[in-house]
């Protein structure tokens, strides 16, 4: 018996220490759980339509003032994917092909969590790819099915019947009315069956049944009635979602054993954890269950000491896990250059979609361009070098991709959107004010707010309301009005010159001068842009190629020219189309029946449209 006891008080004394520990952390949890729950019930209920930005102003500025307005506990920036779901449970969805960002793990708690069937705003295709995958064994036997299919009250019914998933794709901005008794879940049962009405009939209804929806209408207009029915997703990529998709997709080519190792060290706190939380259930039932004399239970010793035991293990590799997690994610970051490059260069190709509808691009295209950058850019020991060869390669074959898809008058437009998405986003040259001065000029300012008058007849009124508006909204220009004032002579002969993006700038060039001198090319270059655009804005073509030139560098401003051959081997497999869009009089049929004898292979032509045979 002193020997048990012995036993007894040295396995309680080494849990002593974090079973204090836990019940404190657990009656600080038990005096917020109801905060939190709160807050993660309007996050499933409110959030759903908004982007990643907008999730957490929601969260951080109006649920959280608002629950401590009440006087209700709250944690403090609740990590609401932490505590509505585990890291279990997001690494399989990863294995499903949702991506590891944290906007598309909250979609995916959206989507799972929603009492109402979920309505999906999908652009690229991600949720649609992701539920494919993981709802795959529960499809019917016609797989998914469209808003626009005939046969889509009978597939209703079938999948209802026989609890399948439902994925409804094609989705616009109304939803047949003959689904609101579905959507409302207007059951009523008959002895052990549930039913619906679905149009004149009584439908059966297995409560195994799910339905999703599925648009690909980037900004569409729901109805209010539409959304109280339906849960809203907008499962949109973002520029900084999508920047943390192609971060995974670098470290899976550059590093392939730290995100093997990354995602073993999270089997493993998750298997550790849930490992502990066992052992402490089985001790509490053991310490529940003993009646008389606890030194006489060796059951309940042997248990104690093996909790102890596994404590203590547990305990080390979670803090050994901590530091390599750690150690991962600065290996993760060296990284973080090349990805954040890639999404800048993808959404200038989605923004150049509202120059010409033409000009639309699809992730998965882009993300064929950006694994044959990673897989054929210059290899490196070092790990910088690595990554300034991958985006240096990957910014020119993408460049180069979607400039030979533009027509000419487009082409400079998208390259100055890169080079000042890339000034404003990764190198943090220009501030969005100044972006907005170059864009807008002086057509953002209203004459009344304009106090100095044109001080010389040859400066139109344009003219001088662009001056005005560099001087208020850039520092650097601050004093312009009075420099032009006070030496017309140099700034008319400036201003009247042929080509006066190749003289010094009055006065102004020592400024731009030092710019230079400390490293700011492309700041000088930006400002030389704006004054000749402010001033002379029929040279704007020639200015800002030297600005393209200054960021992105000297290849981006040549004139690109592509053979036949080039085209065809820049083509990912055949299963992708090149479409060629002739200019009156062009004809490419001979240069396409001489690559065909030069590769070995044969040529089929089909004529389109009556009287167009070769």
């Amino acid at each position: 018996k002193m020997i048990a006891a012995t036993n007894l008080i040295g396995s309680l004394g080494g849990e002593r220490d974090r079973w204090t520990e836990d019940a404190k952390s657990f009656k600080d949890e038990k005096i917020k759980l109801v905060g939190d729950a709160a807050m993660a019930c309007a996050f499933v209920s409110y959030c759903g339509p908004f982007n990643q930005q907008y999730r957490r102003k929601i969260v951080s500025e109006y649920f959280y003032p608002e629950c401590v307005r009440l006087g209700i506990s709250v944690t403090d920036a609740l990590d609401v994917n932490q505590f509505l779901c585990d890291d279990s449970t997001i690494a399989e969805w990863n294995s499903q092909t949702l991506p590891k960002d944290e906007l598309s793990v909250q979609n995916g708690i959206l989507v799972t969590s929603a009492t109402r069937w979920p309505l999906i705003i999908d652009p690229q295709g991600q949720a649609a790819q992701w539920l494919k995958h993981r709802c795959a064994p529960r499809f019917p036997y016609f797989g998914t099915t469209s808003i626009s299919e005939p046969r889509l009250r009978d597939q209703l019914k079938y999948a209802m019947q026989e609890g399948k998933v439902l994925l409804v794709e094609g989705v616009e901005e109304e939803l047949d009315p003959m689904l609101d008794p579905v959507l409302e879940k207007n059951l009523f049962k008959q002895g052990k069956t549930f039913y619906v009405k679905l149009g004149d009939e009584d439908a059966e209804y297995d409560e195994k049944f799910e339905m999703y929806f599925i648009t690909k209408l980037s900004n569409p207009h729901f109805t209010p009635e539409l959304s109280a029915k339906t849960t809203v997703v907008d499962f949109a990529v973002t520029q900084k979602g999508l920047e943390d998709q192609l971060l995974s997709v670098v470290i899976n080519q550059e590093q392939k054993s730290l995100e093997e190792q990354r995602v073993k060290l999270i089997e493993e706190v998750n298997h550790n954890t849930i490992s502990l939380l066992n052992l402490d259930k089985q001790l509490l039932q053991k310490l529940s269950e003993t009646e008389g004399d606890l030194l006489e239970d060796i059951e309940l010793i042997n248990v104690l000491n093996e909790t102890k035991k596994s404590a203590q293990e547990v305990k080390t590799k979670i803090e050994s896990s901590k530091q390599t997690e750690a150690m991962i994610n600065k290996k993760r970051e060296q990284y973080r250059s090349v990805a954040r490059r890639g999404s800048i260069l993808y959404f200038v190709m989605v923004d150049m979609a509202l120059v010409n509808w033409m000009y639309q691009t699809s992730l998965a295209q882009f993300l064929t361009w950006f694994d044959y950058a990673l897989r054929h850019s210059k290899a490196a020991n070092l790990v910088n070098q690595r990554v300034a060869n991958i985006i240096e390669y990957m910014t020119y074959h993408i460049y180069d991709n979607v400039n030979r898809g533009l027509f000419g008058d487009d082409q400079l437009t998208f390259k100055i959107m890169c080079s000042l998405r890339i000034c404003e986003t990764e190198s943090k040259l220009l501030s969005n004010a100044e972006i907005q001065t170059f864009l807008k000029c002086g057509s953002a300012l209203s004459l009344d707010k304009i106090k100095v008058k044109k001080p010389f007849d040859w400066i139109n009124v344009a003219m001088w309301t662009n001056i005005m508006a560099l001087a208020q909204s850039i520092e650097f220009f601050r004093d312009l009005p009075t420099l032009i004032a006070n030496n017309e002579k140099l700034w008319r002969v400036y201003y009247e010159d042929e080509q006066p993006e190749n003289l010094d700038i009055p006065i102004l060039q020592e400024r731009i001068a030092q710019l230079v001198s400390t490293g700011n090319q492309g700041k000088a270059a930006f400002y030389k842009m704006l004054l000749i655009r402010a001033m002379r804005d029929d040279r704007m073509t020639l200015v800002s190629k030297e600005f393209i030139s200054a960021i992105m560098g000297e290849q981006y401003v040549q004139p690109s020219t592509y053979t036949m051959e080039e085209v065809y081997g820049s083509t990912p497999d055949a299963a992708t189309p090149i479409i060629l869009m002739l200019t009156p009089g062009a004809d490419p049929t001979q240069t396409l029946k001489d690559l065909a004898r030069n590769k070995g292979v044969g040529i089929n032509i089909v004529s389109m449209g009556e009287g167009q045979e070769p």
